[in-house]
């Protein structure tokens, strides 16, 4: 797919989506817990809205994140 094909949201607007500081982003995209559509050529990530919306969903629900069942099994073992 071709960053011209759909809807992309810039890291301050995805943000803004999600209600978050706009540093948070790029640093979950850098551990791997969403990754971005692409990145401009100056760098800049670009984020599909389903991939942001489904993000919204794990940070709403941990246990739909694989972090966060891992954490509620942690804390059934404790």
């Amino acid at each position: 797919m071709q960053p011209n094909d759909a809807p992309y949201l810039s890291t301050g607007a995805a943000t803004r989506r999600l209600h978050l500081a706009r540093t948070t982003l790029p640093r979950a995209a850098l551990r791997g817990a969403i990754a971005p559509a692409f990145h401009t050529p100056g760098d800049a990530l670009r984020f599909r809205a389903a991939d942001i919306d489904a993000y919204a969903r794990q940070l709403t629900d941990p246990a739909s994140s694989p972090l966060g069942r891992a954490r509620m099994g942690a804390e059934d073992r404790a």
